[in-house]
């Protein structure tokens, strides 16, 4: 089992950090997003996940929309 400590981690802003990767099964990415900042539209292979650390996140997919903080 692997762990991490996401406050801690030194991610820069949109700059993608892939922290595990599982052969097509799965996939763990920091994204460090500014207020306002937004991920274009794109489709994942494996499962997301979404864990806010800080701050608040909307979330669209297939038509719906969630509100999410940490």
């Amino acid at each position: 089992m692997q762990h991490w400590s996401l406050r801690d981690l030194s991610v820069e802003p949109s700059q993608p950090l892939v922290i595990d990767s599982s052969r097509g099964e799965a996939r763990s990415v920091v994204i460090h997003l500014r207020a306002g900042q937004a991920l274009s539209d794109h489709q994942v292979h494996e499962r997301a996940h979404v864990v806010v650390v800080d701050g608040e996140v909307d979330v669209s997919a297939d038509g719906q929309s969630v509100n999410g903080g940490p």
